[in-house]
């Protein structure tokens, strides 16, 4: 994407984040997102890492938006200013989610968001899990990887392990395998991860008492996990 297409990726991912319950509940109160997933961050993503001043008012006319939608990005960022004057950041964020203030900037913010023809409010952390298991799915095929996981083999045992569990556990591999059309994941795409992952689930029950990291990668099974891991970062033409 151009710059100003990852600007305006990034503001509307940061406006669906305020505007979703659901994100909230899972990332800011229960860290079932990752461990950088806080109401602080959210704020920091908008305004500072998205420049959402800059974005109201030097770039959304010359961009092409409306005077309704510049409209509903101020009264959004007005809401915000005043929620924070009045609130600062509470140390328990499960004191915000329920917030009558905030319960109306969500409000404000599905408005925004329905301004800019963004009909779908889906759940931020849907596309965070899915992008970390590409992630995961793709330095199974790198050969540079492969390669460092074989300088330091005792280390790389326990990264590989790290990497296999993250994707089970906290990138929820199954969920989105079972439902992937909440993932805006297509049949295709989904084919492909459903044979990596029950051959992949596979051989990690297989092998997980009795493998090092060098009988891993010179199995030639793990070859042909290899190629169905390639088959889906083909699928979802994944570049990290």
């Amino acid at each position: 994407m151009n710059p100003k297409d990852v600007w305006i990726h990034n503001v509307i991912e940061s406006l669906k984040e305020i505007a979703s319950a659901e994100f909230q509940e899972k990332g800011w109160v229960k860290n079932e997102v990752h461990d950088y997933c806080t109401f602080v961050e959210t704020m920091c993503g908008l305004f500072d890492d998205s420049n959402f001043d800059e974005f109201i008012d030097e770039k959304a006319a010359d961009w092409g938006y409306t005077e309704e939608q510049i409209d509903k990005l101020d009264k959004l960022r007005d809401a915000l200013n005043a929620f924070d004057a009045e609130h600062g950041c509470y140390e328990d964020p499960a004191i915000i989610v329920k917030d009558p203030d905030w319960l109306k900037i969500r409000e404000l913010a599905k408005d925004a968001l329905k301004s800019l023809g963004i009909e779908k409010y889906l759940d931020p952390s849907k596309s965070i899990f899915k992008d970390s298991l590409l992630n995961g799915i793709y330095y199974l095929t790198d050969p540079g990887t492969q390669a460092r996981w074989c300088m330091q083999e005792k280390a790389s045992e326990q990264l590989f392990d790290e990497l296999l569990n993250g994707m089970f556990k906290k990138c929820k591999f199954s969920e989105v395998v079972a439902h992937y059309k909440d993932y805006e994941i297509t049949d295709d795409q989904a084919q492909a991860l459903r044979g990596f992952y029950q051959a992949l689930k596979a051989y990690r029950e297989k092998t997980q008492d009795a493998r090092t990291i060098r009988e891993v990668l010179n199995d030639p099974e793990w070859h042909q996990i290899q190629a169905l891991a390639g088959e889906v970062v083909k699928a979802f033409d994944y570049k990290p």
